[in-house]
């Protein structure tokens, strides 16, 4: 059975051309002048894209909108109009023609300055009916590529390493290598791997009195750096640490965000919570509190207290020598902004929600594919990050709707969110949030109609919902057809295992692409890593088909859509009237402040782009003999690869 692989079924695509057809039975289409200043024709309402995607390269800002319908058979074009000043008076239309690649339409805009604000329009033009009016103004600045970093601190104790640079102008993020007794000049393909935020970060794992080589680079949608790599050794510890001493509380609702600078030679952190200044009486928060990786700060959020109560907090570090004494004494008291600010005014775009402290990427330059030559599959312009692994802006959405329905809906706990890649359509810049900016980065159609969804699976419908997100088509790069691809909250962890090519062969056809192309979950497999942790996890525990986990989504995917057949066996389904979107931007409001994060609790074996987050290279399939080398699927997945 084939599934429509985009946000529309069939259904409703016939309902949006019959409602089109129905007007233009009793109407000239000649008259009117088609003037943009118009807004298109008098008998035919025309429009222009509502959401465009633009992404910063250097000197230049790449966009991305979705495709519009065509009007009486007659498909849109586009003009794309920019310039540095909000007014249409001075602004300059782009010379090249947009590109068209399966549900997406893209355009360069080139010979930009960084770091210059640039005001975009982009209007439909149907030749013979007439030009739409144009969409309201998208706001972007191109950035350079980033500089290399400067190392200026690293060292180690108690099995950890920690080095520190120089922030690279422009980086949004670096990835950090390390390998012990390595001597290269950049990092050998088996060498450990991570992607933060931060200008510094914390290695765990590592052996004490070996010299581990770490390499550095800084990447944004511009480009990547250089490496830069220094050589540094973890040595056991000396002392005691010291209690910590320049701490802060922060509060939003019903938490509190306690944040403190990392102890020399402190390796992990207790923390004490009570309703009164008493430490004798206080009760721990978390037997261990780990460091914050990547950053110069510790941070931990002490969870479900009550809004408007103060709370006393002390801190404590360790390490294997001992603890030291407790911190002074700090405090903060929940509070809900909505109770002291009043409530959203989502009618309002220019509502500020909150800010974020770093980008959220959503999209990046597609990588040439580990297993297929670079070129081989037309691809499209840019990588749609939500559509091919876990990011930190599908962790916003779907961990803020987490938050969003234990907080509004105490009586329903559900177990987690599950979310489609697709339904996220834009990036987070740093700065403010308004509500105009999430309503522009979801799928325009989500945005009216996607409603929150709360139901409930028995395990062996579940497993059915993970199979088909594992289904969907993966070759390393969100290109049309991937809108299906899942996303969770942190509660639950899995890992999808691809086949992985042979790099030597250079010709495959399309029919031997797809057993590259589409995944599986082990649901009883512990071997990830050979850590013996579980590859499909909910709170560390392995799926059981027995039982019934409670699950938040959109009112798309909880009628089937994107092929997600095993949410119709769903039961004790609640229709809430909120959207979906509306459930993360209160989350932000409450939050106040967010920060991008990855988890890795989606985790990639073979098949993908090297230095994927969470990805492990996996065995070759031996395409000649049609066999796998070291690994059997679990489960015949061929029967879901229709459609994706």
């Amino acid at each position: 059975m084939g599934f429509i692989p985009f946000r529309q079924s069939v259904f409703r695509r016939v309902l949006s051309v019959i409602a089109l057809m129905i007007p233009l039975m009793f109407l000239t289409v000649g008259c009117g002048s088609g003037d943009s200043s118009e807004g298109g024709t008098e008998s035919i309402p025309l429009t222009s894209p509502k959401n465009v995607s633009i992404t910063p390269k250097s000197g230049a800002l790449n966009l991305v909108w979705t495709k519009l319908a065509s009007v009486t058979g007659v498909d849109a074009t586009y003009e794309v109009w920019y310039g540095t000043e909000e007014s249409l008076a001075s602004a300059t239309m782009v010379e090249t023609n947009a590109s068209i690649t399966g549900q997406f339409v893209s355009t360069n805009i080139e010979n930009l300055q960084n770091d210059t604000l640039y005001y975009i329009r982009v209007r439909a033009v149907y030749e013979g009916i007439g030009k739409a009016a144009f969409s309201n103004a998208f706001t972007a600045s191109p950035i350079g590529k980033p500089t290399t970093p400067i190392i200026s601190a690293s060292g180690g104790w108690e099995n950890m390493l920690e080095v520190v640079w120089n922030a690279s102008p422009y980086a949004t993020s670096y990835s950090v290598y390390w390998k012990k007794g390595a001597t290269s000049n950049e990092p050998p393909a088996d060498a450990e791997f991570k992607i933060i935020n931060n200008n510094r970060t914390l290695i765990t794992g590592v052996d004490n009195n070996e010299t581990y080589r770490v390499w550095v680079k800084a990447s944004n949608t511009a480009g990547d750096s250089s490496f830069t790599y220094t050589d540094t050794s973890s040595a056991p510890v000396t002392a005691i640490p010291v209690a910590p001493t320049d701490g802060n509380t922060s509060a939003s609702a019903k938490s509190l965000v306690v944040r403190f600078s990392a102890v020399e030679q402190a390796s992990a952190y207790k923390l004490r919570c009570s309703t009164e200044n008493n430490l004798a009486g206080s009760e721990a928060v978390a037997s261990e509190m780990s460091v914050e990786a990547d950053s110069g700060t510790v941070s931990f959020t002490v969870p479900d207290l009550i809004n408007k109560q103060t709370y006393y907090i002390w801190v404590q570090a360790t390490n294997s020598l001992g603890a030291s004494a407790y911190s002074a004494m700090g405090s903060g008291t929940p509070i809900s902004r909505t109770e002291l600010n009043g409530a959203i005014d989502y009618a309002n775009a220019g509502f500020i929600l909150g800010s974020a402290t770093a980008e959220y990427i959503w999209a990046d330059s597609p990588p040439v594919s580990v297993f297929l030559p670079a070129n081989f599959f037309k691809r499209d312009p840019i990588d749609r990050l939500s559509r091919i692994r876990e990011t930190a802006v599908g962790n916003l959405f779907c961990d803020g709707a987490a938050w969003y329905v234990r907080d509004q809906y105490p009586e329903d706990p559900i177990d987690f969110v599950f979310l489609n890649g697709g339904y996220i359509e834009g990036a987070i810049a740093p700065g403010d949030i308004s509500v105009g900016k999430i309503l522009g980065m979801i799928d325009s159609d989500a945005v009216s109609e996607d409603t929150l969804v709360i139901v409930s699976l028995k395990g062996s419908d579940l497993m059915s919902v993970f199979k088909t997100a594992a289904a969907v088509k993966h070759s390393g790069h969100g290109n049309s057809g991937t809108s299906g691809w899942g996303i969770t909250s942190k509660e639950v962890s899995y890992t999808i295992r691809y086949r992985t090519i042979d790099p030597a062969i250079t010709t495959i056809t399309n029919t031997e692409g797809d057993l590259f192309r589409h995944g599986w979950i082990d649901f009883d497999g512990t071997s990830v890593g050979g850590s013996g942790t579980p590859e499909w996890a909910f709170n560390g525990e392995v799926l059981d088909p027995n039982k019934t986990y409670r699950v938040a989504t959109t009112s798309w995917l909880a009628d089937g859509h994107d092929g997600y057949l095993g949410f119709l066996q769903g039961t004790n389904r609640v229709n809430h009237t909120e959207f979906f979107w509306q459930a993360v931007a209160h989350y932000i409001y409450e939050m106040g402040t967010v920060t991008p994060y990855v988890t890795h609790h989606i985790k990639l074996i073979g098949g993908v782009p090297l230095n994927a987050p969470g990805w492990e290279e996996g065995p070759y399939y031996d395409l000649a003999n049609q066999l796998d080398v070291n690994w059997i699927p679990p489960y015949d997945n061929t029967s879901l690869y229709e459609g994706f």
